[in-house]
Order: C-alpha cells, then structure tokens, then sequence
C-alpha cells in the first residue's frame, strides 16, 4: 500500500481471521499512524469487492465470513527504517518473503541487513529473465 510516498503492507491472516498492518516507518508511541486508516479503507474496499462479486471470486470462502468489526492490528513486530532513510519498499518485499516463506519477521535489522535486502532486490531485477518477447524494441 502506497501513501504519501511511503509503503507500508496490509496482510489478512486466514487462520486467525485478523487484517495486520506492517509500518516500517511507526510514529512515535501515542501518535495515531495515518497509514493504519488507509489499511481500513484498503480492507473495506477489497471487503466490498469480493461481497460484489460473490461466490465466484476465490477470495469468497475467506473473506465473506470476516469480521469487519475487528480493527486492523498495527504490528509491532516489524523492522523500522531510519528516520532520514527511503527503506520502506525494501521493507514491504522483507515481509512480504517472510510470509511466503513462513519465515519469522524480526523487529530490527542492524545497517549491514538493510544493505541485504536492497542488494538482493537489485540483484533480482538486474538479472531477471523475459518471460515474454517484446515486440517493436
């Protein structure tokens, strides 16, 4: 979810029922994240739009059953970037591998894995293969 150039990443926990928010970039304790309401309006609208649909849509099963009156829960446990850093893309692809791989998401990354990270992204699209032939290059 991009927002006031700033990603951040809405996941929906099947087994356990619950929308959680991940926020690389937290305000400080006691100041609201503005990002935490997009992520509501994000849930209703995808909400919304698997009902419009209906049985078809593959997100049904999961989906037509949640509770919207549950709030979103802001993760605590999510690596923060640096006040002055633009880490929050880098960020968004860590967890989002950490879920696809079932892999646990830590709650801070010292300075040489925040470097991992941005290599392996350069690295993947610097050496990704074309799936596709491009015609009229």
């Amino acid at each position: 979810m991009h927002d006031n150039f700033h990603w951040t990443i809405v996941v929906y926990d099947v087994k356990e029922n619950v929308w959680r928010h991940y926020n690389s970039l937290r305000p400080r304790e006691g100041i609201h994240d503005p990002h935490i309401d997009k992520a509501q309006i994000l849930r209703d609208y995808i909400t919304a739009l698997v009902h419009n649909i209906g049985p078809s849509s593959p997100l049904w099963t999961n989906l037509s059953s949640q509770n919207t009156s549950k709030t979103i829960i802001s993760v605590d446990i999510c690596p923060q970037q640096a006040s002055n850093s633009v880490d929050c893309g880098p960020a968004v692809c860590y967890i989002m591998r950490a879920h696809v791989y079932r892999e646990d998401i830590v709650a801070s990354l010292d300075r040489f894995e925040w470097c991992q990270i941005r290599d392996s992204l350069v690295h993947l699209f610097l050496n990704h293969r074309k799936t596709v032939q491009c015609e009229n290059l």
